[in-house]
């Protein structure tokens, strides 16, 4: 595979829907994995590391990893699954009651 040319990645562009996010999360932290994995999360709430691993086809400590670096920004928080507390979901936004630190 061969490395695209200016001219070429002039051409991609950013959808305006994730604009926002790479201002509010400091663009230059979130990677492409974290931002793949924040935007599952959003699109389902509630999901798990294991479900993210297997549709993304990573290893689940990389998901982890990810989901870390995400809840430390406040972008992700996790919460014991009530039917299994061994399974941690996974929820878009701070969590409730929690003070950020600033």
């Amino acid at each position: 595979m061969t490395k695209p040319t200016i001219e070429q990645s002039i051409k991609i562009t950013v959808p305006e829907d994730v604009l926002p996010l790479l201002r509010w999360a400091n663009a230059d932290q979130l990677t492409c994995r974290q931002a793949a994995i924040l935007r599952m999360i959003e699109h389902n709430p509630g999901c798990t590391v294991g479900a993210i691993a297997h549709v993304l086809n990573v290893p689940k400590p990389a998901v982890t990893r990810a989901a870390d670096k995400l809840s430390e920004w406040d972008l992700v928080h996790r919460r014991m699954e009530p039917a299994d507390r061994r399974l941690i979901q996974l929820w878009p936004g701070p969590k409730k009651g929690r003070r950020k630190q600033g």
